[in-house]
């Protein structure tokens, strides 16, 4: 991996870490090992959304969408009692909307398309960093 990629890998993972918290409209300091287990899996879930989006517009192969897929849910600890928001996440990334959190206490659902753009790359690109991703966190 050269450096341009791993600043790109470095910045998709705070991004995707920021987005943990999006899911549930938490702030990162408020949340609980319990939340914290919650967001992660709705996370998970846009992730395997946004996967197969990126699947079906040709950004990416089959296997490399099943080895992710496989990788991320490996990551997730325990399953919540609701998983509602989960199906929406996944649902989102879909439609290639990722749930996003900047920071503050807005949540912002961005087009996978506009992501890419705000990190200097390519939708086809940030489709493959999200499927060499290791994990959400």
């Amino acid at each position: 991996m050269n450096a341009n990629s791993m600043v790109k890998t470095i910045a998709l993972t705070s991004v995707l870490t920021a987005s943990l918290c999006a899911v549930s409209g938490m702030s990162y300091a408020e949340s609980s090992a319990e939340a914290h287990a919650e967001v992660s899996y709705n996370a998970s879930r846009n992730h395997a959304g946004l996967l197969n989006y990126c699947l079906g517009k040709g950004y990416i192969d089959a296997n490399a969408a099943k080895a992710s897929k496989a990788r991320i849910a490996s990551q997730v600890k325990s399953v919540p009692s609701n998983t509602k928001a989960g199906d929406l996440a996944e649902e989102k990334g879909k439609k290639g909307i990722w749930i996003f959190e900047d920071g503050s206490d807005d949540r912002d659902d961005r087009k996978l398309e506009d992501s890419a753009t705000r990190m200097g790359t390519t939708p086809q690109g940030l489709c493959k960093t999200l499927s060499l991703a290791d994990t959400i966190q």
